[in-house]
């Protein structure tokens, strides 16, 4: 036999059969009165139960020394190329073009810290690379290494080498660029790319610019003039910066040889007056 609640003793919760006897207003306030007494509890409890979580380290690809390093030799590498697209492959550069793939894989994965994101995206890094933007890179770098070896880049259309995949690809690459130029549907930063880093001459008969460009050219070509403009201004101040820094230094330089002068007067008035 189920016993009976003892009405002389308020319960801290009501039991269901009470609870069925409550008003809406009544259930309500006892369910908020008990919500409160379970909050009070927990903030008396003590705070640290076990160890505290640890923040979680940074990968090694993103530790200082290893980021700062590889972050120089990434803005020497957009200075020779005007890009900072490195080729995973690139045979003097294999151990940056590893970093920015696994930079890539860890900004995807959401574990690059902002400020870091920040500084990447001011030298106008690319988080996302499409298929085709990556192969004309690896093509282009693969001419490089054709050209170390060689010591020319104009590898014949039909160059055949089983060993050499790469360089056969590249042979097919390079007369496409050829056309595309002709033709004049090659990007400027890339028609730059090709004459300085390979050594070729891209020639074509003379013509007046095309007026249906595709808008994707006219927008890359616009914003790369715009690049080239920024880096002239850029070495024209580091140029004033040098040139007034070596005027500085020569006039301290003769400032310090008339006070040594001075000094040199002074010594012999002295010991003039002393042996007079």
């Amino acid at each position: 036999m189920q016993a009976r609640p003892n009405k002389n003793v308020t319960p801290a919760y009501p039991v269901p059969g009470v609870m069925r006897c409550l008003t809406v207003q009544q259930r309500a306030a006892a369910i908020e009165k008990d919500q409160d007494a379970e909050a009070q509890e927990a903030l008396a409890a003590p705070q640290c139960r076990g160890r505290p979580e640890k923040p979680a380290a940074l990968p090694p690809e993103l530790q200082p020394a290893t980021f700062e390093a590889m972050f120089a030799q990434l803005l020497e590498w957009k200075e020779m190329y005007y890009d900072c697209l490195v080729p995973r492959q690139a045979f003097d550069a294999g151990q940056l073009g590893d970093w920015v793939h696994r930079l890539r894989r860890l900004y995807k994965q959401e574990r690059v810290p902002e400020a870091l994101a920040a500084r990447l995206d001011g030298i106008g890094f690319a988080w996302r690379v499409d298929n085709i933007t990556a192969k004309w890179y690896h093509n282009l770098h693969v001419l490089r290494r054709y050209k170390a070896l060689h010591g020319t880049a104009e590898i014949p259309e039909d160059y055949q080498d089983p060993a050499e995949p790469d360089f056969v690809e590249g042979a097919r690459w390079l007369a496409r660029q050829k056309d595309h130029y002709l033709r004049q549907k090659l990007l400027q930063r890339r028609v730059r790319l090709i004459k300085e880093a390979l050594g070729i001459s891209l020639e074509r008969p003379y013509a007046p610019r095309r007026r249906n460009l595709h808008p994707v050219i006219r927008r890359e070509d616009a914003r790369f003039k715009h690049e080239l403009q920024g880096r002239a201004q850029q070495q024209a101040q580091r140029l004033q910066q040098a040139q007034r820094g070596s005027c500085e230094s020569s006039a301290a330089f003769e400032h310090g040889e008339v006070d040594l002068q001075e000094q040199g007067q002074q010594g012999r008035t002295q010991e003039q007056w002393r042996l007079q």
